[in-house]
């Protein structure tokens, strides 16, 4: 389960392995998790294994709440910057015309590395399927906001 190993160990270890088992692996990578950019995402693509990134935005991305108590997980951990203002005031800094939302941002930002062969999103109904569609039509934050995403929060590796 992703909340148990969001820093990949075990497909890592699986790919390492057993490199030639593998078509495809299912795991998570988005903002709040990227840690998956530092070794599986690498691997794979050297391997030539498909990576289907699920849930790529969930819960913490979506409620302030959930976003701020992982904040204060990462602070007491001494793991990322999370007074930098970019993170301690919000996310709403990625909406442009081409991401409206923080969800279309995030979508944008998990299929943007190359690594990632399927982005798996969810929907409870028409409208939040036809506004993922939007977000993969120009499937790219702008250089400038992933460049910061990178920076502050390459080493994140949030469980949800």
């Amino acid at each position: 389960m992703m909340t148990d190993d969001p820093k990949h160990t075990v497909p890592q270890a699986a790919l390492r392995e057993h490199p030639d088992t593998w078509d495809t692996i299912m795991l998570k990578y988005g903002i709040l998790n990227q840690y998956a950019a530092k070794d599986i995402l690498p691997l794979a693509q050297k391997h030539g294994v498909a990576i289907l990134n699920m849930a790529p935005v969930r819960y913490t991305l979506t409620r302030q709440h959930e976003y701020d108590q992982l904040l204060e997980n990462w602070r007491a951990k001494g793991e990322i910057d999370v007074d930098h203002p970019k993170l301690r005031d919000g996310l709403d800094w990625l909406i442009t015309a081409d991401a409206p939302t923080i969800i279309a941002a995030g979508y944008k930002f998990a299929a943007d590395h190359p690594g990632i062969s399927t982005v798996i999103t969810g929907t409870s109904n028409i409208k939040q399927l036809e506004d993922n569609i939007a977000a993969f039509e120009n499937p790219k934050l702008p250089d400038e906001h992933t460049a910061i995403l990178k920076e502050l929060l390459g080493n994140s590796a949030a469980p949800r």
